[in-house]
């Protein structure tokens, strides 16, 4: 196994915004929102579908339980745009086609209150999704099934106080294709998980600036992936699985109590710079695997098969 000091150029992050629709406008179906049970239900249908939910603001606060929805790009929305009495989940199901969800005004975490849970199905397609800086009180689930998905994140999940009965938890699932998850500025009371599926396409997960109370556990698939970390506080266990193809990890300015770092197979690097923690284990698979490991420090320290 090889040692090279060079540092590799790192892959461009993806930023948290919003992206252009144009060409879609033929293609746009119809969303269908409502309030049961005092869940907030979107409901897409096969076609390629654009919305937005925004909370309803008085004298500059968020009314509690009371959304807009609005369609864009030609997409309509059945049912009416404002809701009130929303006090339990908010249930996002777009089907097939590639569609584009978008929750918060990018203001403040506090100017979007999810009441309880937050579950986000895509369904197939190339999917976006959004949260632009939205609390969500207890769970967030988010799936957008096979396509090139992009996921954005600026959140604060089970961040609000009062809201430690629940897991708290936060999990993505892109499915198989070319996936990327970028999340910023985000908080997650509990457990983070995100499996970008198992397939050989080219996954991209960047963290930066976040803090997570319990584990981080992050599956990338076969593939040339690239997982980057910056500023990143993980109470308990980090741990990242990229299985085969030329990986690249970046782990800067990270605190951890333990770290599990499978690279799989393939000619894979990992950049370990400014981190601390209580414990790493550092596994390179096989092919000819590079670190860069500079002022980091951990008290344990396992290499097996590979670094």
């Amino acid at each position: 196994m090889g040692t090279n000091m060079s540092r590799k150029n790192r892959p461009s992050a993806h930023r948290l915004g919003f992206e252009s629709l144009e060409g879609r406008l033929l293609m746009a179906g119809n969303v269908t929102a409502s309030v049961v049970g005092g869940d907030l239900i979107l409901t897409g249908d096969s076609q390629d579908n654009s919305a937005q939910i925004v909370q309803v603001m008085q004298g500059g606060q968020p009314i509690a339980g009371s959304y807009f929805v609005f369609g864009s790009n030609g997409t309509t929305i059945s049912g009416g745009q404002s809701f009130t009495n929303v006090n339990d989940d908010i249930k996002i199901n777009m089907h097939g086609g590639s569609d584009r969800i978008v929750l918060g005004n990018g203001s403040n975490n506090a100017n979007f209150i999810v009441p309880d849970d937050l579950e986000i199905d895509m369904g197939d397609g190339d999917d976006t999704v959004v949260l632009n800086r939205i609390s969500v009180r207890d769970d967030a689930t988010i799936r957008t099934g096979v396509g090139a998905d992009n996921v954005n994140i600026s959140a604060s999940i089970g961040g609000l106080a009062g809201v430690n009965s629940g897991d708290n938890n936060l999990t993505i699932d892109t499915g198989n294709n070319a996936d990327a998850v970028f999340m910023q500025n985000t908080f997650v009371r509990r457990n983070l998980t995100i499996n970008t599926g198992t397939d050989n396409s080219v996954d991209s997960v960047s963290l930066f600036r976040m803090n997570i109370g319990d584990d981080a556990i992050i599956n990338t698939g076969d593939g040339a992936d690239n997982v980057m970390l910056f500023r990143v506080v993980v109470t308990d266990d980090l741990i990242l699985n990229t299985q085969g193809g030329a990986d690249f990890v970046s782990i800067d300015q990270c605190q951890v109590d333990e770290l599990f770092a499978d690279l799989g197979g393939g000619n894979d690097r990992l950049e370990l710079t400014n981190t601390v923690g209580r414990r790493k284990v550092l596994q390179g698979g096989f092919g000819v695997d590079t670190i860069l490991e500079s002022n980091s420090l951990f008290s344990q320290f396992n290499s097996v098969n590979g670094f």
